[in-house]
């Protein structure tokens, strides 16, 4: 699964040191699969392009999150 892939990769690049950006990072990247699914399901996107709406859709549950917490 792409989702579970990408979880070393996000621990690794963003220095996971507590229980909470652990809890963070899994919110985000099944943010970021759902997203891709959806739209590469329902919608009948391309991978590429689904996989871009998902990263961006990421990038702003990441910034609500973190700010939000911090």
């Amino acid at each position: 699964m792409y989702f579970l892939s990408t979880l070393p990769i996000m621990a690794r690049h963003y220095r996971i040191r507590s229980a909470k950006d652990l809890i963070l990072v899994v919110i985000i990247a099944a943010v970021m699969y759902g997203i891709q699914t959806l739209c590469t399901k329902k919608f009948d996107m391309e991978p590429r392009t689904a996989r871009v709406i998902g990263v961006i859709a990421a990038m702003v549950v990441a910034l609500i999150l973190v700010f939000s917490f911090h």
